[in-house]
């Protein structure tokens, strides 16, 4: 498969560092912010104007490409060969950090996963994910780390978001942490999956994540032995983000905490 889709995977990396140039320099520039569903899902002029170019890129190259994005920038259709993109995926630490923000964008033929690239545009570090060919960080190999359990690992979840997801998947998120090591929370799921595949932490657990935050760092992290699971439920505000993901650096871990939820 590698050999097969080199070209693409090239163009691809290429085309998401020029978007990454881009919004490099519009960090310099005033931001539009407008508010989506509320407070907490915002989008900038950035994101939309990112999501273009990348877009255009590869349409221009692959114009029987479909696409599904966050932005709504192009037609939604998930066809034979689609490539699922986030803009900025962790936009609330893009206006107000101005770091810990990424690119993420996963090509898909058939509904399979082909690849994953996630770019952590202010640490300048390219993930790529590459079905039954690994996964790299900036061109080197990604070598697994030895496996972990829960008791000395990390968690990374947003605790305003503990009673959603006890009241969905009966998951008791305090419990869960006084058996971990520590907790975190970052704000963004392409690069926590990613954080994950690299063993900065152990376990990522969030709510309200749509199919383009999830689907090319989901690549990375099971290239390099981890994996996550997704719930489904209604969500009426967003239609588009509707899942819980419980990810892990690998397997057992992720079967222990899937053993903490009562109504999975």
């Amino acid at each position: 498969m590698l050999k097969i889709f080199n070209e693409k995977i090239n163009f691809a990396m290429e085309t998401i560092y020029e978007a990454g140039e881009l919004i490099r320099k519009r960090l310099k520039n005033r931001m539009e912010i407008t508010v989506k569903t509320d407070f907490n899902d915002l989008v900038t002029n950035v994101d939309k104007e990112t999501e273009k170019f990348l877009v255009e890129k590869i349409n221009n190259k692959y114009p029987l490409d479909t696409f599904i994005t966050e932005e709504n920038t192009v037609a939604t259709n998930f066809g034979d060969k689609c490539w699922i993109i986030d803009p900025i995926d962790g936009t609330f630490n893009f206006i107000y950090e101005k770091k810990n923000f990424a690119i993420s964008a996963a090509y898909y033929e058939s509904n399979t996963p082909v690849f994953g690239i996630v770019y952590d545009v202010s640490d300048d570090n390219m993930y790529l994910g590459i079905k039954g060919g690994g996964a790299f960080l900036n061109g080197k190999k990604i070598i697994p780390s030895s496996p972990r359990t829960l008791e000395n690992s990390i968690i990374d979840v947003n605790l305003k978001r503990k009673n959603i997801i006890e009241k969905l998947i009966g998951l008791n998120i305090e419990k869960l942490c006084l058996h971990s090591l520590e907790h975190r929370h970052l704000g963004s799921a392409a690069l926590r999956l990613c954080h994950l595949a690299v063993n900065r932490i152990h376990i990522y657990i969030s709510v309200n994540l749509a199919l383009w935050d999830y689907a090319a760092g989901g690549i990375i992290l099971r290239e390099c032995g981890g994996d996550y699971h997704v719930e489904k439920f209604i969500n009426h505000k967003s239609p588009s983000s509707n899942t819980i993901l419980i990810a892990a650096q690998n397997n057992k871990l992720l079967e222990e905490v899937l053993n903490f939820c009562t109504n999975k």
